[in-house]
């Protein structure tokens, strides 16, 4: 099979979760196959060839996903990985081991789809037609990474501004879509702030349904705000959002 092809291989002996993952896998555009050991990955690699796996740290029997992954980095350079565990300590033996995508789980679903999405070129070149949603509710993320793909657009999330940060590092987006109260140390205007430091062309809209908080977004500068639950129509006009609105 061409390499042209994007394909994902899921390694997860949950059957839940690996249906969870072949989901998302399907709807970031990719094709997926989903395989319950590390036997089973190894096979899958002899009849046909992959752009990214995916697999859980704690796999049974034979190697653990870690394991895994180094040898299938060793039979296909270029590879994408990206490594699941509900073991915190797992994170850092899997950076130790020179990979740095990791998800805890239970893994949010817009962030492993937004993670995919970045590894494909974008489909429209102009950086302006890219956002970049930061939103620590996984339902109002969920939402308006689905609205603004719907348009077309190019579009990641983030949970919180260290993501939001990296996410920057790699590559341009023409638009921050951000929540102004984040479970975070970083509140969304100081990550606006930061941003905007560094990529002055950034065009910002904040929103919250927090009373009070439109003041402080005035005060500061950064962009337009809007109320929680948002007006997508409102929020379509400002990002020029036409296809999603027909």
């Amino acid at each position: 099979m061409s390499i042209k092809t994007w394909r994902a291989l899921i390694v997860e002996d949950d059957a839940s979760v690996r249906g969870l993952l072949a989901r998302c896998v399907e709807r970031a555009g990719w094709q997926a196959l989903a395989v319950a050991s590390a036997d089973e990955a190894f096979h899958a690699f002899a009849s046909g060839r992959f752009r990214a796996v995916l697999s859980d740290v704690d796999l049974p029997e034979g190697r653990d996903g870690v394991q895994l992954a180094r040898t299938l980095r060793d039979v296909q350079p270029g590879l994408f990985f990206l490594l699941l565990s509900g073991d915190p300590s797992n994170e850092e033996r899997a950076r130790a081991a020179g990979f740095e995508s990791f998800m805890h789980k239970p893994f949010d679903t817009a962030g492993l789809v937004g993670w995919l999405r970045s590894l494909r070129p974008p489909r429209r070149v102009s950086r302006l037609n890219s956002v970049l949603v930061l939103e620590d509710d996984p339902a109002v993320r969920e939402f308006l990474v689905h609205y603004i793909d719907s348009a077309g657009w190019a579009v990641e999330s983030a949970r919180n501004g260290a993501e939001a940060f990296r996410a920057f590092e790699r590559r341009k987006f023409g638009w921050l879509v951000a929540d102004v109260v984040l479970g975070d140390e970083l509140d969304g205007i100081d990550v606006a702030r930061t941003l905007l430091l560094k990529e002055p062309g950034l065009k910002v809209a904040m929103i919250s349904g927090v009373p009070g908080v439109a003041e402080r977004v005035e005060a500061a500068k950064v962009g337009p705000f809007f109320p929680k639950p948002v007006g997508m129509g409102a929020l379509a006009d400002l990002l020029g959002l036409d296809a999603a609105r027909s």
